[in-house]
């Protein structure tokens, strides 16, 4: 967010972006096995990456309802508990269609505009989906044996 109180989606776009980058490396050579290993008692890679579109989920739909008072049309989608058991490829595909959510509400919030303590709302919501998403990249990459990037 710029000094003025402006919201800077490039920015926001940039590093979503990036900490997504970090995951898709992390897991860039996983293996069946990978995605059953621990990362913490009892949380495996699989289980933390299934939390991970859920969460960002929710930071839309929050988003969303702040730019509801901003004039904007509000999607309103039902909040989903992910799934007892999951399979990499669902997981992957669960966290494909969250981001685009996230990239489609972008688009929207640079005809909404949002300034000031709303502009720093959406860039906490954001910023933190992508926070989220690069520590789990991290943890993944060290408990693989991974390089983390950058």
């Amino acid at each position: 967010m710029s000094a003025d109180g402006e919201l800077n989606l490039s920015e926001l776009a940039e590093r979503l972006q990036t900490s997504r980058q970090a995951l898709l490396d992390a897991l860039s050579r996983a293996t069946e096995p990978d995605f059953e290993r621990e990362l913490e008692p009892g949380v495996t890679v699989l289980q933390l990456l299934a939390t991970l579109a859920p969460a960002e989920r929710a930071a839309a739909s929050r988003v969303e309802r702040l730019l509801g008072g901003l004039g904007g049309a509000v999607e309103e989608r039902p909040a989903r508990e992910p799934p007892e058991y999951v399979i990499p490829p669902q997981v992957v595909h669960d966290l494909a269609a969250a981001r685009h959510r996230t990239m489609r509400l972008l688009e929207r919030l640079r005809a909404a505009a949002p300034r000031g303590s709303d502009a720093g709302s959406v860039a906490g919501e954001l910023e933190s989906v992508a926070r989220r998403e690069g520590d789990a990249a991290q943890r993944i990459a060290h408990i693989l044996g991974r390089r983390p990037a950058g």
